[in-house]
């Protein structure tokens, strides 16, 4: 999975964004759950990696 911000569209924009995400398996049941974090600062993004 990738997770990106493109910010030409907003290059006024400063902060962080998040998104969660579940992994489901079988009969609904949940594998793991994490959120990613993305900041960005002076128009561009910087990245976190496991």
């Amino acid at each position: 999975m990738t997770v990106s911000f493109d910010p030409a569209h907003d290059p006024d924009f400063r902060g962080s964004l998040s998104v969660a995400i579940t992994g489901i398996g079988d009969n609904d049941r949940t594998l793991f759950r994490f959120r990613v974090m993305l900041e960005v600062r002076d128009g561009n993004p910087l990245q976190e990696h496991p």
